[in-house]
């Protein structure tokens, strides 16, 4: 039983569609699928079968694998939501680490990986979280000078 006062339930109002979204956003998470393609790690929830001839293509279109994963690591966090107006940077933001942690864990234990290289940025309010397996040779996808951007921009290296 919930009770509450005229002014709670003014306040829950304003986030009370996306709180109920919560649980659904781990579940879609919980479910998305990560495969292994040439020794790089992506999101997709079917098979893919690239021979070494076209992966060299791919490679040369994307920099490296790196560039690769990066480029086809992309979750955005409102797309997660009914109701993404209710949905400020801040709870975007703390959603984004809550869905670090459900991937980190995943590709640990599915893949044989040293370290993560998570990338939060918003771009118009909406945030951004890519990934791609850190390799020292290659080095993080985006800018280490963090400060060239004006969006707010992080990486993580798990």
């Amino acid at each position: 039983m919930i009770k509450q006062n005229k002014k709670m339930l003014q306040i829950k109002e304003k986030f009370e569609d996306t709180l109920y979204d919560y649980p659904k956003l781990v579940k879609k998470i919980l479910k998305i699928g990560i495969i292994e393609i040439n020794e790089c790690i992506i999101l997709s929830d079917e098979p893919v079968i690239i021979s070494e001839k076209d992966f060299g293509r791919v490679l040369k279109m994307y920099g490296d694998k790196t560039g690769y994963e990066a480029a086809n690591n992309e979750i955005r966090v409102v797309d997660y939501f009914a109701n993404e107006g209710s949905l400020t940077e801040e709870r975007q933001y703390m959603l984004g680490q809550i869905i670090i942690e459900i991937l980190s864990d995943k590709i640990m234990t599915k893949f044989e990986v040293d370290n993560i290289c998570f990338i939060l940025s918003f771009n118009e309010g909406i945030l951004t979280l890519r990934f791609h397996v850190f390799r020292e040779s290659e080095g993080v996808w985006i800018e280490t000078d963090l400060e060239t951007f004006e969006e707010p921009t992080e990486y993580i290296i798990r």
